[in-house]
């Protein structure tokens, strides 16, 4: 399973965004972004909310989990 850092940084990559502009969509500072990605910090319960609808990803993806990496809509 993947770490939720790894996951991060896949899913800036895949939606083309900068930890820079996540943090402005998100409303934290740049330097919580990079904590993140450095596996220093994970978010909580809101922030991962928060994060995955910013980067358009479910939350299982987000933390590692074996699951398609957006959520299908019904």
């Amino acid at each position: 399973m993947e770490k939720f850092s790894e996951r991060l940084k896949s899913a800036l990559i895949l939606r083309n965004m900068t930890a820079a502009e996540l943090s402005r969509i998100i409303g934290v500072n740049e330097g919580t972004i990079s904590n993140y990605k450095k596996g220093i910090y994970e978010p909580k319960q809101r922030r991962l909310e928060s994060i995955a609808n910013a980067l358009h990803v479910s939350i299982p993806w987000l933390m590692g989990y074996d699951v398609p990496v957006t959520q299908s809509i019904e």
